[in-house]
């Protein structure tokens, strides 16, 4: 489930879209037809030894900007929160706008960077990961990742020009 502000709900300008429109309000979207799952399930192929099925429904939500998901998955058996986090890390070591946080982060704690924050909460009750993750849709979107990308193909600087802190703390 992702709850997006106006700016990720497309880049058509629509009445549905104004902030009148959606003020005091949260709508789910595109349930079941979302044009990213297919994306998203393609790329956890190339790291799952079996077919990957996702269910994702994006919820617009009255705020500008940013995307927080929650994100539910079923461990395997002995997989303890520690190893999870510690997965994470190494994968993400070396990477500068990528961080672990031990709470659930907040949009704005990313708005106005090229930042994704995560935190991972295990339900041994119900055997479910639940990681949650913020970014700024209009910095660490698709703008931002083309210019980190183009940074990294003509040897920048992974960071130059982008942004690592948010408007707000």
């Amino acid at each position: 489930d992702s709850m997006s502000g106006i700016s990720g709900a497309g880049r058509s300008s629509s009445e549905a879209l104004r902030f009148g429109a959606i003020d005091e309000s949260v709508a789910a979207y595109k349930v079941l037809t979302h044009r990213h799952r297919p994306e998203m399930e393609r790329v956890l192929d190339t790291v799952s030894s079996s077919g990957s099925s996702i269910l994702f429904t994006p919820h617009l939500v009255p705020m500008q900007r940013g995307i927080l998901s929650t994100i539910y998955a079923t461990p395997t058996a002995g997989t303890a929160l520690a190893d999870v986090e510690a997965a994470f890390d190494d994968a993400y070591a070396d990477s500068p706008f990528v961080r672990r946080l031990d709470q659930a982060p907040h949009t704005r704690w990313v708005v106005g960077s090229n930042n994704l924050l995560a935190s991972f909460h295990l339900d041994t009750r119900t055997n479910t990961l639940v990681t949650i993750s913020a970014i700024d849709n209009l910095v660490k979107g698709a703008a931002g990742q083309a210019i980190q990308c183009a940074n990294l193909m003509f040897g920048f600087e992974e960071s130059a020009g982008l942004p690592t802190e948010g408007w707000m703390p």
